[in-house]
């Protein structure tokens, strides 16, 4: 399933959308990690929104490897021209 697809489907149990990076994104993949696991888009407001995410990648991942000790799967959709990270 792309990412235009998942925002269609809105947030839910397993997908949560951020807008940006700051604690909620940290407290929602601990939450993931800790169940059955789930999709993180960041970028993408709460409403769909599609606002991008212009920070840095390997930041991101050390960022969260060292606040969380986990290592997600990391990627990167960009649609119209915003880059949307699939965590």
């Amino acid at each position: 399933m792309n990412v235009s697809e998942l925002i269609k489907k809105g947030e839910g149990e397993t997908l949560e959308f951020k807008r940006e990076l700051n604690d909620s994104v940290y407290k929602t993949l601990s939450a993931f990690a800790n169940t059955n696991g789930g999709i993180l888009l960041l970028g993408v407001g709460d409403d769909g929104t599609i606002y991008g995410f212009s920070g840095d990648l390997d930041s991101l991942a050390r960022s969260i490897r060292h606040n969380l000790g986990i290592n997600p799967s990391i990627k990167v959709e960009e649609i119209d021209g915003n880059r949307v990270v699939i965590i």
